[in-house]
């Protein structure tokens, strides 16, 4: 990540690579829908551009990553990681509506996700339903359920759209879609 991003000083690589990979063994049980083998190779190579990983993202990994952790410190870090998790996620939103990148945006949707379920496991389900809304917002708004369509949505779906991006838009949608439809 880049100066201006939140990376975490108090956390040492070894630290953030637990996280994570605690993070991944549940990672399809609490909404996580992107490429893992994409997300793993953006993280650990640092990226913090347009095709990198944005900070909502990578904090609500370790949000995810702490509370499922059976270590004590990890776990007591947990409202950190939430606070940054929220704090990256409303700078995100805003500076959607200027990004050339679908990546950045899908990332968006996935923290949203991420954050959604957090607070409906928790038992803070107007948080968690906040956070659905947002996500469904920015697949609607991005128009992610027109995928396919002859619509022409904001992300392009032409031949050239690898067929990663594409899996991942796919997955984003339904994962928003299931998310705002079971925890009513």
């Amino acid at each position: 990540m880049d100066g201006s991003s939140t990376t975490n000083t108090f956390l040492s690589t070894h630290e953030e690579f637990a996280l994570i990979q605690t993070f991944l063994k549940y990672a399809s049980q609490v909404g996580f829908f992107m490429n893992i083998s994409r997300f793993l190779s953006a993280v650990s190579n640092g990226e913090s551009s347009a095709g990198g990983i944005g900070d909502a993202l990578v904090q609500a990994v370790y949000l995810w990553g702490s509370h499922l952790s059976v270590s004590d410190v990890s776990r007591a870090r947990a409202p950190s990681f939430l606070s940054r998790s929220l704090q990256e996620v409303s700078k995100s939103v805003p500076s959607i509506v200027t990004e050339t990148s679908d990546y950045r945006v899908v990332q968006t949707i996935q923290a949203e996700v991420l954050l959604s379920n957090y607070f409906f496991t928790t038992g803070r389900f107007l948080e968690g339903r906040y956070h659905s809304l947002a996500a469904v917002a920015l697949v609607t708004g991005s128009r992610l359920h027109q995928l396919g369509s002859n619509m022409d949505p904001i992300m392009e779906t032409t031949g050239n759209m690898e067929s990663v991006t594409f899996g991942e838009n796919v997955c984003a949608f339904w994962t928003v879609y299931t998310l705002d439809n079971c925890w009513l």
